[in-house]
Protein backbone atom coordinates (compact mmCIF):
# COMPACT_ATOMS: atom_id res chain seq x y z
CA UNK A 1 0.00 0.00 0.00
CA UNK A 2 1.72 3.28 -1.36
CA UNK A 3 2.05 5.68 2.10
CA UNK A 4 0.70 8.62 0.43
CA UNK A 5 -2.53 6.99 -0.14
CA UNK A 6 -2.18 5.81 3.46
CA UNK A 7 -1.60 9.55 4.92
CA UNK A 8 -4.25 10.38 2.57
CA UNK A 9 -6.77 8.09 4.10
CA UNK A 10 -5.59 8.69 7.74
CA UNK A 11 -6.60 12.18 7.15
CA UNK A 12 -9.95 11.45 7.04
CA UNK A 13 -10.00 9.36 10.21
CA UNK A 14 -11.92 11.27 12.89
CA UNK A 15 -9.83 9.48 15.54
CA UNK A 16 -6.37 10.84 14.16
CA UNK A 17 -6.83 14.35 15.45
CA UNK A 18 -5.86 13.91 18.94
CA UNK A 19 -2.19 12.88 17.85
CA UNK A 20 -1.59 15.99 16.74
CA UNK A 21 0.66 18.39 18.18
CA UNK A 22 -1.53 21.19 19.77
CA UNK A 23 -0.85 24.46 17.45
CA UNK A 24 -1.41 22.25 14.40
CA UNK A 25 -4.54 20.73 15.81
CA UNK A 26 -5.75 20.33 11.98
CA UNK A 27 -3.11 19.41 9.32
CA UNK A 28 -2.73 21.97 7.04
CA UNK A 29 -3.80 22.01 3.42
CA UNK A 30 -0.65 20.47 1.05
CA UNK A 31 1.72 22.99 -0.69
CA UNK A 32 2.55 22.83 -4.10
CA UNK A 33 5.66 20.99 -5.64
CA UNK A 34 7.30 24.51 -6.80
CA UNK A 35 7.08 25.42 -3.10
CA UNK A 36 8.32 22.77 -1.56
CA UNK A 37 11.43 23.17 -4.30
CA UNK A 38 11.75 26.84 -3.76
CA UNK A 39 12.44 25.88 0.20
CA UNK A 40 15.08 23.19 -0.65
CA UNK A 41 16.91 25.98 -2.86
CA UNK A 42 16.68 28.26 -0.24
CA UNK A 43 18.67 25.72 2.14
CA UNK A 44 20.39 24.58 -0.36
CA UNK A 45 19.65 20.66 0.25
CA UNK A 46 17.20 18.32 -0.55
CA UNK A 47 14.70 16.93 1.12
CA UNK A 48 13.50 13.26 0.82
CA UNK A 49 11.37 12.59 -1.93
CA UNK A 50 8.55 10.95 0.16
CA UNK A 51 8.74 14.34 2.05
CA UNK A 52 8.06 16.41 -0.82
CA UNK A 53 5.26 13.92 -1.55
CA UNK A 54 3.87 14.54 1.95
CA UNK A 55 3.79 18.48 1.74
CA UNK A 56 2.67 18.62 -1.92
CA UNK A 57 -0.25 16.14 -1.51
CA UNK A 58 -0.90 15.26 1.58
CA UNK A 59 -0.56 18.31 4.11
CA UNK A 60 1.78 20.77 4.63
CA UNK A 61 2.65 19.95 8.21
CA UNK A 62 0.64 17.98 11.39
CA UNK A 63 0.64 14.72 10.35
CA UNK A 64 3.29 12.39 10.71
CA UNK A 65 5.10 10.56 13.71
CA UNK A 66 5.25 12.20 16.86
CA UNK A 67 3.17 15.50 17.48
CA UNK A 68 3.48 15.72 13.11
CA UNK A 69 5.86 17.08 10.65
CA UNK A 70 6.81 21.01 10.99
CA UNK A 71 5.16 23.26 8.03
CA UNK A 72 6.88 23.69 5.14
CA UNK A 73 7.87 27.08 6.06
CA UNK A 74 9.53 26.12 9.48
CA UNK A 75 11.27 23.25 8.66
CA UNK A 76 14.87 23.54 9.17
CA UNK A 77 14.10 27.34 10.02
CA UNK A 78 17.87 29.34 10.72
CA UNK A 79 19.66 26.34 9.07
CA UNK A 80 21.29 28.00 6.40
CA UNK A 81 24.06 28.77 7.83
CA UNK A 82 28.02 29.17 6.57
CA UNK A 83 29.92 26.35 6.67
CA UNK A 84 33.66 26.33 8.61
CA UNK A 85 36.18 23.91 7.60
CA UNK A 86 38.63 24.92 10.14
CA UNK A 87 37.31 23.48 13.55
CA UNK A 88 36.63 19.87 13.16
CA UNK A 89 39.85 18.63 10.46
CA UNK A 90 38.22 16.87 7.32
CA UNK A 91 34.21 17.32 8.93
CA UNK A 92 32.01 20.59 7.57
CA UNK A 93 30.26 22.07 10.50
CA UNK A 94 28.62 25.57 11.54
CA UNK A 95 29.12 27.62 14.07
CA UNK A 96 25.59 29.09 15.82
CA UNK A 97 23.39 30.45 18.60
CA UNK A 98 21.41 27.79 20.74
CA UNK A 99 18.46 30.48 19.93
CA UNK A 100 18.54 29.97 16.41
CA UNK A 101 18.05 26.39 16.58
CA UNK A 102 14.63 25.48 18.00
CA UNK A 103 12.08 27.23 15.79
CA UNK A 104 8.84 28.60 17.93
CA UNK A 105 6.73 25.26 17.65
CA UNK A 106 5.70 24.42 21.14
CA UNK A 107 3.76 27.75 22.65
CA UNK A 108 3.97 30.56 25.18
CA UNK A 109 4.57 27.70 27.86
CA UNK A 110 7.20 26.27 27.01
CA UNK A 111 10.96 28.07 27.92
CA UNK A 112 14.22 27.22 26.21
CA UNK A 113 17.38 27.75 27.89
CA UNK A 114 19.27 30.43 25.73
CA UNK A 115 23.05 31.00 26.02
CA UNK A 116 24.98 33.45 24.33
CA UNK A 117 27.62 31.60 23.08
CA UNK A 118 28.56 29.56 19.76
CA UNK A 119 28.29 26.10 19.44
CA UNK A 120 29.00 23.45 17.05
CA UNK A 121 26.12 22.41 14.35
CA UNK A 122 26.29 19.51 11.55
CA UNK A 123 25.57 20.94 8.10
CA UNK A 124 22.49 18.26 6.75
CA UNK A 125 20.92 18.05 10.12
CA UNK A 126 17.46 19.26 9.78
CA UNK A 127 14.55 19.47 12.12
CA UNK A 128 11.77 18.08 10.88
CA UNK A 129 9.41 17.05 13.89
CA UNK A 130 9.16 18.35 17.59
CA UNK A 131 8.53 15.52 20.21
CA UNK A 132 7.69 17.06 23.44
CA UNK A 133 9.65 19.35 25.99
CA UNK A 134 13.13 20.01 24.16
CA UNK A 135 13.24 16.86 22.24
CA UNK A 136 13.24 17.44 18.03
CA UNK A 137 13.39 15.03 15.56
CA UNK A 138 16.07 15.29 12.69
CA UNK A 139 16.68 13.81 9.17
CA UNK A 140 20.30 13.97 7.62
CA UNK A 141 20.31 15.46 4.16
CA UNK A 142 24.02 14.14 3.26
CA UNK A 143 22.86 10.74 3.40
CA UNK A 144 20.95 9.61 0.99
CA UNK A 145 18.58 7.35 2.89
CA UNK A 146 18.13 10.27 5.19
CA UNK A 147 18.46 8.40 8.71
CA UNK A 148 16.14 10.01 11.09
CA UNK A 149 17.88 11.06 14.73
CA UNK A 150 16.58 12.30 17.96
CA UNK A 151 18.03 14.35 20.84
CA UNK A 152 17.27 16.74 23.33
CA UNK A 153 20.40 18.80 21.64
CA UNK A 154 22.29 17.99 18.81
CA UNK A 155 24.78 20.68 19.47
CA UNK A 156 28.03 21.13 21.61
CA UNK A 157 30.47 23.89 22.45
CA UNK A 158 33.81 23.83 20.40
CA UNK A 159 35.86 23.59 24.07
CA UNK A 160 34.57 20.14 24.36
CA UNK A 161 35.49 18.87 20.94
CA UNK A 162 36.90 14.79 21.07
CA UNK A 163 38.96 13.10 18.38
CA UNK A 164 35.92 12.04 16.39
CA UNK A 165 37.63 9.55 13.53
CA UNK A 166 34.78 10.83 10.71
CA UNK A 167 31.21 12.41 10.13
CA UNK A 168 29.88 8.90 11.12
CA UNK A 169 30.93 9.09 14.63
CA UNK A 170 30.35 13.12 14.84
CA UNK A 171 26.98 11.89 13.64
CA UNK A 172 26.18 9.41 15.99
CA UNK A 173 27.71 11.95 18.99
CA UNK A 174 24.71 14.18 17.58
CA UNK A 175 21.48 11.64 18.49
CA UNK A 176 20.34 8.48 18.81
CA UNK A 177 19.58 6.68 15.76
CA UNK A 178 15.47 6.87 15.11
CA UNK A 179 15.15 4.79 11.97
CA UNK A 180 17.50 4.15 9.13
CA UNK A 181 15.65 6.17 6.95
CA UNK A 182 13.00 8.91 6.51
CA UNK A 183 10.80 6.08 4.46
CA UNK A 184 11.28 3.59 7.35
CA UNK A 185 10.48 6.12 9.91
CA UNK A 186 7.56 7.20 8.06
CA UNK A 187 6.41 3.38 7.48
CA UNK A 188 6.55 2.14 11.25
CA UNK A 189 4.49 5.15 12.05
CA UNK A 190 1.87 3.89 10.17
CA UNK A 191 1.65 0.32 10.99
CA UNK A 192 2.33 0.88 14.52
CA UNK A 193 -0.86 3.82 14.02
CA UNK A 194 -3.02 0.90 12.18
CA UNK A 195 -1.71 -1.32 14.86
CA UNK A 196 -2.91 0.79 17.70
CA UNK A 197 -6.43 1.87 16.71
CA UNK A 198 -7.30 -1.92 14.58
CA UNK A 199 -7.85 0.19 11.62
CA UNK A 200 -7.87 -1.93 8.66
CA UNK A 201 -6.70 0.36 5.38
CA UNK A 202 -5.97 -1.47 3.23
CA UNK A 203 -9.38 -1.21 0.94
CA UNK A 204 -9.28 2.90 0.40
CA UNK A 205 -12.28 2.64 -1.68
CA UNK A 206 -14.76 1.25 0.70
CA UNK A 207 -13.49 3.44 3.33
CA UNK A 208 -12.86 6.19 1.49
CA UNK A 209 -16.95 6.28 1.11
CA UNK A 210 -17.47 5.54 4.61
CA UNK A 211 -14.75 8.38 6.78
CA UNK A 212 -15.85 11.95 6.47
CA UNK A 213 -13.57 14.86 3.98
CA UNK A 214 -10.05 15.42 5.32
CA UNK A 215 -9.92 18.55 7.44
CA UNK A 216 -7.61 21.20 7.28
CA UNK A 217 -6.72 24.38 8.90
CA UNK A 218 -6.10 27.22 6.84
Amino acid sequence: MDSIALMQLMLRDPVYHKFSWPRYQMPRRPTTLQQVEEREKALGIRFPPLLKRIYSEVANGGIGPVYGLFPLEELCNNQALPVREDILPGIPVCLVRKADLVPDTAGDDYELSIEERDWIWLPGLIQVAHGGCQYCYYFYANSKKYPILMNEEPIFPPDALLDFPGEKALLEYFGCLEADSFDTWISDWIATFQNEHKRDYSNLAVLAELLPEPRYTN
